[in-house]
């Protein structure tokens, strides 16, 4: 079995080595893929009718959350299965939004009380729901899918939650077409209803919000944090300069997040070539830190995010930093050495957001 796969999805050979012949390529050349059997992607590879051409493997696989990178409406027609990663990244991208708060707000005690909305409550948009309930903020929801599929929210319209909330997070998947499209959610008019001060953050999808209505917008708000952009991987430098903190598409890049959806694949791909599922060893032995004397100074420690927003000012590759990342461990991989550092309160925070306190 021939299976060709971005030499770039994390423990690629460990996962898929043994299944098959493991044919690596750098995107965005797929190579010949004629008598290919398995295509397994990332985002940054589009796959269509011109990608695949007169191919038609067995299974497309991407390891990853979204799938805006695959033309499902041509794969249905060419009847070529197709997989994701549906949240393997959600934790990963929960505690990269708290963090970079944690950041622009001087600390997390003085989140407590304030109004975050959540736009899309998915698998990222329910991981952070939990992390900041247990930081004391007050949630409001949009998910137009979940409400009209029956879910009891309670939800709030677009509008109302843009107006009323003092952070507002977007965590919607990339859709073009069909009752709820996203691409662009927010434009001039839905961008006008967000107070002055309020925070901005995207670790969704950049074409969400329209670029030059947000490049308007941004000198009103109290923070623009972005990790996605509306023309990446190409960056305007003038709304790059607008932003409090810059990153590179990276807040789903965790050991945890990485490891899940390489084996989400994987495990799809044995069900549909009746193979036996493989599970390898690939520990992630716990990481000892000195716990600093506040959990905004360990936030930034962990996360990386002040030398991603330097790298991205300096003008380095877009695409270099995203395939050259070093994965950051999860919280629940902490252990943290004189945690008595911390505040009281902020030593009852730390374990109860999943921190290991020795």
């Amino acid at each position: 079995m021939r299976i060709r796969a971005d030499r770039h999805i994390p423990w690629i050979r460990e996962f898929f080595g043994s299944l098959g012949q493991l044919e690596l390529f750098d995107p965005p050349d797929f190579g010949n893929l004629n008598g290919v059997d398995a295509l397994l992607v990332r985002s940054t590879s589009l796959v269509n009718s011109q990608t695949l051409g007169q191919a038609r493997p067995k299974l497309v696989a991407t390891a990853t959350a979204g799938t805006d990178h695959l033309d499902l409406d041509f794969l249905s027609q060419a009847k070529i299965p197709w997989v994701y990663a549906p949240g393997c990244n959600a934790q990963a991208v929960a505690e990269w939004v708290v963090a970079a708060l944690a950041q622009q707000n001087s600390g997390l005690l003085g989140l407590e009380g304030k109004i975050l909305g959540i736009v899309g409550l998915g698998a990222a948009g329910g991981a952070l729901k939990r992390l900041a309930s247990i930081l004391g903020l007050k949630i409001l929801a949009s998910d137009p899918l979940k409400e009209s599929a029956g879910d009891s929210g309670p939800w709030r319209p677009l509008e109302t939650l843009l107006s009323e909330s003092d952070i507002i997070s977007l965590h919607v998947p990339l859709v073009k077409d069909g009752p709820f499209p996203t691409a662009p959610l927010l434009g001039d008019k839905q961008l006008a209803l967000i107070r002055p001060g309020s925070f901005l953050i995207n670790a969704s999808r950049g074409p969400v919000i329209e670029g030059l209505a947000l490049l308007k917008k941004a000198s009103e708000l109290g923070a623009l944090i972005l990790d996605v952009w509306p023309e990446e991987p190409k960056i305007n430098p003038n709304l790059l300069a607008q932003t409090q903190l810059a990153s590179p598409h990276v807040a789903g890049y965790s050991q945890g997040a990485k490891y899940r959806g390489t084996q989400m694949i994987a495990q799809a791909f044995c069900l549909q070539f009746g193979l036996k599922i493989i599970a390898p060893s690939i520990p992630f032995a716990p990481q000892e830190i000195n716990c600093p004397d506040n959990l905004a100074q360990l936030f930034g420690q962990i996360s990386g995010q002040a030398k991603d927003d330097q790298n991205l000012r300096q003008g380095l590759d877009f695409k270099e930093l995203r395939d050259h990342y070093s994965f950051r461990p999860e919280w629940s991989q902490i252990l943290l050495k004189s945690s008595n550092n911390l505040p009281k309160k902020e030593q009852e925070l730390a374990a109860k957001l999943g921190f290991c306190l020795l």
